[in-house]
């Protein structure tokens, strides 16, 4: 699923782009998949200027998190204290959504993953351990 997704930096800076949501595609007959609860974009050669992206940080730009999610209180927005980037899941690199699909469903509902991330306010990175929830597809 895409949407627009608008980031405004504090300098007033309008970044626009499609937005995922980083859940894995629906699954045939309800099957359960694992849920992150992210909206990420890429780090397209916009993304990269306007948020003053270093020449390591390549990766997906979190827009979004649900309130209810695993990686709620963890994962920062555009909103609140970030964005921040995801820059792997288990260790493999995130050059698109797809990947990320795939790794999240590597892993499995249940799993514990290790997030890399790095928050664009603060220019770091840091490691967040969250726990994928099992989201039923219908």
């Amino acid at each position: 699923m895409t949407r627009e997704a608008v980031l405004v930096l504090e300098d007033g800076t309008v970044f626009r782009g499609e937005a995922f949501t980083a859940a894995p595609s629906t699954v045939a007959g309800g099957a359960a998949t694992p849920l992150l609860g992210v909206r990420v974009a890429p780090t397209d050669a916009v993304a990269i200027r306007e948020l003053r992206l270093p020449p390591s940080v390549r990766g997906l730009v979190v827009m979004d998190v649900s309130e209810d999610s695993p990686a709620a209180g963890r994962v920062a927005t555009p909103d609140d204290g970030g964005p921040d980037i995801l820059l792997a899941v288990e260790g493999q690199p995130l050059g698109s959504v797809e990947v990320l699909q795939a790794s999240l469903r590597r892993a499995g509902p249940g799993a514990v993953v290790t997030l890399t991330l790095y928050n664009v306010p603060s220019r770091s990175r840091r490691i967040e351990r969250v726990r994928l929830r099992t989201a039923t597809t219908e």
